[in-house]
């Protein structure tokens, strides 16, 4: 007896659509569980999102954290030409007045050229030995022997090194248009660079030993500036220390020209740190109520709806946002205080104007607004502290509450997993069962249609 995949042939019983309809209503049980399923997983995602902009709220709030955060300056000098300046966290706002008289210079000194018609001309003609200078109160030695060419001695030189990479001088074969010469420099400058010929085996140098002289092309010298009236003279040309947090990067010297140095407290930089702060705060705000809303149109509901952890956690950041921040001078305890204003939804918004009033006209109370007292040798908290405490509290991996949450969801979302593979097996092991049992009516009805035809041979 024949029966298809579908359809029986003797009772034309549409068995496929019977099994899928009977299916049909035994999976409901599992797309139900599914859908909850899908909808903890979003709400896995969107508290793992919600972790994420708490640690960035706290990323701002710690780039407000500490006294130097706060130490941004801007620097500016009246003539670029002659010297541009840095400033530091250390530095202090202020105006001053520079004069470059001369600046800083590398040693140099160069060969005869009247007897070197080439670079592979013999440098060494007699019997060879060692060439020896010190340079920055170091010694250093080359050896040299018989014919010993110009370019051999100076890559001998050249290969002399303090370290891995950088050589105390470096030496050069140039033409002059005539003839060639060699020239040594050092590497770094000012009077403490000055090189010394020690002892020489070769031609170069008339033979002699050279400190200075003709043979000299640029005299080492230190760098001489005066600042507001004062004397300074330093080995090189990148000056710190004169003003405190600053360097001085001399470009030029012209010892008529006063260069004015401004040095100022960086507000832009500082009201930049105060606005990404109250911006991250604003996307945690923003997140919560993405999530917690109901749409009566579809009769749907944000994953965060009824989420006491989610609601509870933006009620807290919140509330700390609009707290009083202790041993701060109540005109500047509150954030308002300092332009940052609160609507009904729980949004920030900064008053720029007001803002760098704070900053402008009461920096050590806005500083201390935000500021982990210990910073400055006190025991207050500022906003950025106890920003951070909360946020540690709330994502910590052993008792906080976003933490808890999301280890909840996970646990569940697996133990759905489990169950949906048991009742998939179920669901599996029901339908062959009905499959055989249509087989089985489909062979009865077979036979009793048979046995109904026997029976009519009778009458």
């Amino acid at each position: 007896m024949v029966i298809t995949a579908s359809t029986g042939l003797i009772s034309q019983i549409d068995y496929q659509a019977l099994l899928e309809s009977l299916i049909q209503i035994k999976r409901e049980p599992i797309n139900l569980m599914m859908d909850r399923q899908d909808r903890m997983k979003s709400a896995d995602s969107a508290y793992e999102e919600l972790a994420t902009k708490l640690e960035e709220f706290k990323t701002a709030a710690e780039a407000l954290n500490e006294f130097t955060d706060f130490n941004d300056y801007t620097s500016s000098v009246s003539d670029e030409t002659l010297m541009s300046v840095t400033a530091s966290e250390t530095a202090n706002a202020g105006t001053f007045s520079v004069v470059v008289n001369n600046l800083a210079k590398a040693h140099k000194i160069y060969t005869e050229g009247s007897t070197y018609t080439s670079a592979d001309d013999s440098a060494v003609t007699g019997a060879g030995g060692t060439f020896e200078w010190t340079v920055g109160g170091t010694a250093y030695s080359v050896n040299v022997a018989t014919g010993d060419s110009l370019q051999d001695v100076s890559d001998a030189i050249n290969a002399v090194t303090t370290d891995a990479s950088v050589s105390d001088v470096t030496t050069s074969v140039i033409f002059d248009g005539t003839n060639y010469l060699m020239t040594m420099t050092s590497q770094g400058t000012g009077e403490t660079e000055i090189m010394t010929v020690t002892n020489n085996d070769t031609d170069l140098f008339g033979g002699g030993i050279i400190i200075s002289g003709s043979y000299e092309l640029l005299v080492g010298t230190d760098a001489s500036l005066t600042v507001d009236g004062l004397a300074v003279t330093s080995e090189t040309n990148n000056v710190d220390g004169i003003i405190p947090g600053v360097t001085l990067n001399l470009q030029s010297a012209d010892n008529t020209k006063t260069i004015t140095v401004t040095i100022a407290r960086d507000v832009e930089s500082i009201k930049t740190k105060a606005v990404d702060f109250a911006e991250k705060y604003n996307a945690i705000m923003s997140l919560i109520k993405q999530h917690n809303r109901y749409d009566s149109d579809t009769k749907t509901s944000g994953v965060f709806f009824g989420d006491s952890t989610a609601r509870g956690v933006g009620d807290e950041v919140r509330r700390l946002m609009t707290s009083e921040v202790a041993g701060v001078d109540s005109g500047m305890s509150r954030l308002v205080y300092a332009g940052f204003t609160m609507d009904v939804e729980g949004k920030l918004s900064v008053n720029s104007s007001d803002l760098t009033d704070a900053v402008e006209n009461d920096f050590d109370n806005f500083v201390r607004l935000f500021i982990d007292g210990n910073s400055i040798g006190e025991s207050t908290k500022g906003m950025a502290k106890l920003i951070a405490d909360m946020v540690d509290d709330l994502t910590a991996v052993d008792y906080g509450r976003v933490a808890a949450r999301q280890k909840s969801l996970t646990n569940s979302i697996a133990d759905m997993e489990l169950e949906i593979i048991q009742q998939e097996d179920l669901l599996a092991a029901f339908q062959e069962r009905l499959r055989l049992q249509f087989v089985l009516l489909e062979t009865t009805i077979a036979g009793l249609r048979e046995q109904g035809g026997y029976l009519a041979n009778f009458t």
